[in-house]
């Protein structure tokens, strides 16, 4: 049996960085930060932002632009949704990265203004379910899954696509309808 070795990496930069021209990591580095006791350890994955359709907002889900065109860059990403999968949600910005620069987003830990869905029944309660928004006006939001069947046994079709998202966290606390951001814990590592 094979031992694993283990680097450490000093990180110059900033996870709220607004992002490097060039690449000064590896990209999919994993960053644990302990950013306090209170929320203890978050993880972070170095990325690319490349997605000038799109401007990136702190809080937004990052997605994987996973295509025919660049299945080789697994870890480029941008905000628009449309040009992806909700599925591929693979972090949350930290920052208005620019666009084709090189930086960090959440993988993994408490994320106090998560961008999230408003409008009609769109209410976080205390540990929804969390996935990513499908469709254009959707653009790095989250919204609590929930089934649109009410008293009945039977999901539809579309209930059973979004049911099997990727999730990509919990509510950390009750965020109205009518909000743009939520608490929530981030889990997508």
């Amino acid at each position: 049996m094979a031992r694993q070795g283990h680097a450490t990496l000093s990180f110059g930069d900033a996870v709220t960085s607004t992002g490097s021209s060039t690449a000064l990591y590896p990209l999919g580095t994993v960053r644990t930060d302990e950013t306090s006791a209170a929320a203890g350890c978050e993880t972070y994955r170095y990325v690319y932002q490349n997605e000038a359709t799109v401007a990136t907002a702190a809080g937004g889900l990052a997605y994987r632009k996973c295509t025919a065109a660049n299945l080789a860059n697994f870890w480029e990403v941008g905000m628009d949704v449309s040009d992806t999968k909700p599925a591929f949600a693979v972090g949350v910005y930290q920052s208005v990265l620019g666009d084709t620069k090189y930086g960090c987003v959440k993988t993994k830990g408490y994320q106090a203004s998560m961008k999230k869905r408003i409008g009609t029944n769109r209410n976080w309660l205390v540990g929804d379910f969390l996935v990513a928004g499908d469709g254009a006006s959707n653009d790095g939001m989250a919204e609590a899954w929930f089934s649109a069947s009410t008293g009945e046994s039977k999901v539809s079709g579309d209930e059973i696509h979004r049911a099997l998202e990727r999730i990509c966290g919990y509510a950390a606390s009750t965020a109205l309808s009518t909000t743009l951001v939520g608490k929530a814990y981030i889990d997508l590592e």
